[in-house]
């Protein structure tokens, strides 16, 4: 269903599914479980600018969660995206902003808020609780506005309010090995022309293996990514005006 205020020039909508968009993002800024700050492992959030303007970061989601990926994992953060002409920001939690260049793009047209789940046997959730928009124009001005609507995806259990994701069987009955990706996400179009600046802040919950027999949680076994897609850049090479 989509919605939008009185006077705004932005629309949402929630969606469950695969992407529906006709070019690739011009930012991606991710959060997952990564390695939860182990020493030499993956990143827990990352944000990324085209193949060459990327940075990572690293927190711990769940200090109890440790080594022994089968333990229940549970985390509530919150997160803060930024995207200017100048510099794109991205922090999750506790830990520190990481930046990287956006390079020259166009006006923002559309944002996506993502929950995906890797379908399971073991219950697992995640989560927006919350997203506050900020919306910046080329002549200065700021229109700010609060999703009602929020993405989430689950598996391994039925959770009210989501996208749920049951495990497959094959002919012998048995859960198959599959390892899909369940996902809803929340769209914002904007119908303006001169949108040069967008930021996002809000909270998330990350719930893994609540149960005694659970696989073990891999490092993007849960995934929330704040997807921003641009116009073509002008001529000039700056945002418009």
């Amino acid at each position: 269903m989509a919605s939008s205020s009185s006077g705004s020039n932005a629309t949402t909508s929630l969606m469950t599914g695969e992407f529906l968009t006709e070019s690739e993002p011009s930012v991606v800024a991710v959060f997952r479980p990564g390695d939860n700050n182990a020493p030499g492992g993956a990143a827990e959030y990352t944000l990324a600018a085209g193949e060459d303007r990327r940075a990572e970061g690293r927190l711990i989601w769940d200090v109890t969660h440790g080594v022994q990926r089968s333990k229940p994992f549970r985390s509530v953060a919150m997160v803060h995206f930024e995207m200017r002409p100048a510099c794109c920001r991205w922090s999750v939690g506790t830990a520190g902003f990481i930046e990287c260049d956006p390079g020259p793009y166009g006006a923002v047209q559309r944002v996506l808020l993502v929950a995906a789940v890797k379908q399971s046997p073991a219950p697992r959730v995640l989560q927006w609780d919350w997203a506050d928009f900020t919306l910046e124009y080329g002549d200065g001005r700021r229109e700010q506005f609060s999703l009602a609507a929020l993405p989430r995806a689950s598996s391994g259990q039925t959770t009210r309010r989501s996208v749920f994701g049951a495990p497959a069987q094959h002919d012998g009955g048995a859960a198959a090995p599959s390892r899909r990706v369940v996902q809803q996400y929340a769209s914002i179009s904007t119908s303006a022309s001169n949108v040069v600046g967008v930021s996002v802040t809000g909270q998330v919950l990350l719930r893994a293996n609540d149960s005694t027999c659970c696989d073990a949680l891999s490092a993007d076994d849960l995934q929330g990514k704040v997807l921003v897609f641009t116009g073509t850049p002008p001529a000039s090479g700056h945002a418009p005006a």
